[in-house]
């Protein structure tokens, strides 16, 4: 748990990372593994790329997730977007550096087990190829957000 006036971690994860997550130059490559060694109040942030679940996400109360990184930013502000759709319109999920998780049409991409009492959010990524008995890609429940 995060009290007050004590900072939040943030662990960074990359394609292909094989660090402790503590830094991007030092990233992790494995977003479960990040998420389930944060507490409550801390982020992930994921760089671009596409990543293949071999297993569906699970959230975690108060951990944040954001993607759409290319990798070296310093602040969550500096997540560029374009008119990717060419509708003159940058709209809040365009991130020009896509983060993409991928259930290769075998799997619920991201899950929410219970309600939580602390706002979770997972913002700025692409979930594609979801599959499962009962809707593709996500299950949140109370609390939990799915952004952009």
């Amino acid at each position: 748990m995060t009290f007050a006036g004590q900072a939040a971690t943030i662990r960074y994860v990359k394609l292909n990372g094989t660090g402790d997550g503590s830094s991007w130059a030092n990233a992790a490559g494995n977003i479960q593994t990040v998420v389930n060694a944060s507490v409550s109040g801390d982020q992930v942030w994921i760089a671009s790329g596409t990543y293949p679940l071999t297993a569906t996400l699970t959230m975690k109360e108060g951990v944040n997730v954001y993607g759409g990184f290319l990798g070296n930013e310093t602040d969550i502000n500096n997540r560029h977007k374009s008119d990717l759709n060419n509708n003159g319109i940058i709209e809040p999920w365009e991130f020009t550096n896509a983060t993409i998780l991928d259930g290769q049409n075998a799997r619920r991409v991201l899950y929410q087990a219970d309600a939580f009492d602390m706002g979770t959010t997972w913002d700025g990524i692409t979930i594609t190829r979801g599959s499962c008995p009962y809707g593709a890609g996500a299950y949140i429940r109370a609390n939990g957000k799915l952004n952009n």
